[in-house]
């Protein structure tokens, strides 16, 4: 695929279609941009300017050597990009071999690491640069385009936009209409010409744009509320741990081990924050997130192992907010459940963390909050009495301590449990006496009516923990939560259990009537209006292989058809074009009939390969047929003869000559048809030669 006869470097036409690549390439750079969520990165341009630049710089030498040096310079890009976007030397292989798992695997838009912008760089960069090589041949510029289609397709796929990228589809719009405009020849094609091709460029941005509908749909957008890969419900979750302390005998769980255990106390499974006055739950669209959760916040970090070690354990504990993990987790969009990928167990991973601190009035800074609910508000005079006056975070502290100080508010046991709302009332209203999820629902519930952000958390509490520790069900435990600046802290509000030493401690009584197991039934929108919380629609069934086989099958043969559509378009405008110059064959003239065939034939040797001049008589012009298609040598001269006949003669033409050239035009076009392979034959048939004003018959 050398550089050839074409013209130089600096011809014009060449130099407007290195620019239509460049300006198709700023529409990548904005379709990468909506992956991590933004408008526009000025970093994505970095893959576009050099794989123009070095394309463009390479475009005299050989295939190898410019391969050589697009690779150079793709790597050299995909370092500059890892460095500018806070990375490192590492994260350039780590981009490139983990970095499209990491987008496909994140829930959108994916997080700004240096291993999805090397990714994405690299995806740029390989697009403009095959672009920009087809662009500078001769024989391939005109397909400079379907690089280019192909990687926007693939990035507004996994970028799952929020509206219509319009500056992209504008940008391609734009550049597909020039490359193939073009692209056809070095001179600008006539309006006819221009016409076709301008239709088609319409079409392959159409192209796009449909299949960036098929493609988003595999990819979980919380914005668009699409179905999520898995559904998470949580059955009574305050129930399970009860049950799980009633356990006898205790089942082991996890295994957790660290350096610094002795301080990671609290290991949370769940958090809930929807009350309906019945129970509390939690609910979400489980997406997967890859090995990154969160971004660090400058606090201690802190790095565990863990092991789930039971077939019926579905969760992930973790005693604070999750950074890193080693292996790929499902979660939600507030990161409340933290879910194990697969079904093989023991399942191990590696968290690294910041630890769950404890509230402290002193340092928590601005604490959040957010609008009650109805039931929340129904607690607001109890609290603000409670509370008294102050900063917010001096009246969680102040509500905190009344609670936990046993002065005011007991710690019952043997009352019956449940949070109904009729039994948080007469424990905050009439008896001060409650148990464990008693007391920490009503905290929850005072602080949330003051307008706190405040959430329960269920999970586990280590006793005298080393470096390793087995989590049994008889270390279940709840407690309270509320956001500050720096994230959720735990806040303790339950009194110390007062029963004989030694015994087990009850997280509560026995309830009056155990409730069954009940599915969970989503909250109703006025009873949980401040978390907007994820639906929880019921979990389709898991696709069976087949299932899936077929899925993909469909979306395959979909996104095939689309991409072949733009083809199919214009073997129809071109055969529609050629059917249209065959009017004359049905003329009642048979001088029309005869001078249309002469024309025609001469246009079916165009578009074989001949090249006629302007300057060719008739005769000259059978002489440069038969050199490129000697088996239409015979009816050619014939044809020839009744245009020399109808055109020197001055009696009227007879009917007769004009079926005969109809005929003789058959056999030419029959003879091209059959001289050569399949691929020739439609390769003939589309062929535009005859159609551009430069290479058509000189009779036109």
């Amino acid at each position: 695929m050398e550089l050839g006869a074409g013209p130089p470097m600096t011809n014009g036409r060449r130099i407007v279609r290195a620019l239509a690549v460049l300006v198709f390439g700023v529409g990548l750079a904005f379709s990468a941009a909506r992956v991590v969520g933004t408008r526009f990165e000025p970093v994505l341009l970095i893959p576009v300017g050099l794989a123009v630049l070095v394309g463009w710089v390479v475009t005299p030498l050989h295939l190898v050597a410019r391969a050589i040096g697009q690779a150079v310079a793709f790597a050299g890009t995909c370092l500059l990009v890892g460095y500018l976007s806070d990375g490192t030397a590492a994260d350039l292989g780590r981009g490139l071999l983990d970095g499209p798992r990491q987008v496909i695997t994140t829930s959108w838009p994916s997080p700004r690491f240096p291993t999805i912008f090397v990714a994405l760089a690299a995806l740029i960069y390989v697009a403009c640069a095959v672009s920009i090589d087809l662009a500078m041949r001769v024989r391939w510029r005109a397909l400079a385009i379907v690089p280019m289609v192909v990687g926007m397709v693939a990035l507004i796929a996994v970028g799952a936009p929020d509206g219509a990228q319009w500056q992209a589809v504008v940008f391609a719009a734009a550049a597909a209409f020039v490359l193939l405009w073009i692209g056809l020849d070095d001179r600008v094609a006539s309006v006819r010409a221009g016409l076709l091709v301008a239709v088609t460029a319409g079409l392959a941005v159409l192209v796009t744009t449909v299949g960036v509908t098929v493609a988003v749909a595999d990819r979980a957008n919380p914005r668009h509320g699409e179905a999520a890969n898995t559904q998470l419900a949580l059955l009574d979750p305050l129930a399970e741990i009860a049950a799980q302390q009633k356990a006898r005998p205790a089942r082991d769980l996890y295994v957790v081990e660290s350096p610094a255990l002795g301080k990671l106390l609290r290991w949370r499974s769940a958090s809930l924050d929807v009350y309906n006055g019945e129970s509390w739950s939690t609910s979400g669209r489980l997406t997967p997130v890859g090995n990154r959760l969160d971004e660090a916040s400058g606090a201690e970090q802190v790095t565990v192992r863990v092991t789930a070690k039971r077939r019926d354990t579905l969760l992930w504990v973790s005693p604070g907010r999750l950074l890193r993990s080693s292996s790929p987790v499902e979660t939600d969009a507030e990161r409340r459940v933290v879910g194990i990928v697969g079904i093989a167990r023991p399942a191990v991973t590696m968290f690294t963390l910041e630890p769950l601190a404890e509230f402290d009035p002193a340092t928590a800074g601005t604490v959040k909050t957010v609008r009650p609910t109805e039931i929340e508000n129904s607690y607001k005079s109890v609290a603000t009495t409670l509370a008294g006056s102050g900063t917010v975070a001096q009246q969680v502290a102040k509500l905190a301590a009344t609670l936990h100080d046993g002065k005011v508010f007991r710690l019952d046991i043997d009352l019956p449990g449940g949070v109904q709302q009729n039994r948080i009332n007469r424990f905050l209203k009439t008896t001060n006496a409650g148990t464990v999820e008693q007391f920490v629902t009503g905290f929850v519930l005072l602080a949330r009516s003051l307008g706190v952000d405040a959430r329960i958390a269920t999970g586990y509490r280590l006793k005298d923990p080393s470096i390793a520790y087995t989590i049994r069900t008889s270390d279940a435990d709840v407690w309270a939560e509320v956001r500050v600046a720096s994230g959720w802290v735990a806040v303790d509000v339950v009194p110390v259990t007062p029963q004989a030493a030694g015994a087990e401690p009850a997280l509560a009584g026995q309830s009056e009537t155990p409730p069954a197991a009940q599915q969970f039934d989503p909250p109703r929108v006025e009873d949980a209006h401040r978390n907007e919380p994820l639906q929880a629609s019921a979990s389709p069934g898991n696709a069976t292989g087949w299932a899936t086989v077929r899925i993909w099958a469909v979306r395959g043969g979909l996104f095939t058809g689309l991409m072949l559509w733009p083809l199919i378009l214009f073997a129809a405008i071109v055969t529609w074009k050629k059917l249209r110059r065959r009017k004359g064959l049905k003329a009642s003239d048979p001088a029309r009939r005869v001078s249309t065939a002469w024309i025609l034939a001469t246009d079916a040797l165009v578009d074989a390969g001949a090249t006629l001049q302007n300057s060719h008589t008739n005769a000259e012009l059978v002489e440069v047929g038969v050199k490129s298609q000697p088996t239409a040598g015979p009816p050619l001269g014939r044809l020839q003869r009744h245009a020399d006949a109808v055109t020197f003669a001055t009696a009227p033409c007879d009917p007769q000559r004009g079926v005969d050239a109809v005929d003789q035009l058959k056999l030419v076009e029959s003879s091209i048809r059959n001289s050569s392979s399949r691929w020739f034959r439609w390769k003939w048939w589309l062929s535009t030669r005859s159609l551009r004003r430069r290479t058509q018959s000189p009779l036109r």
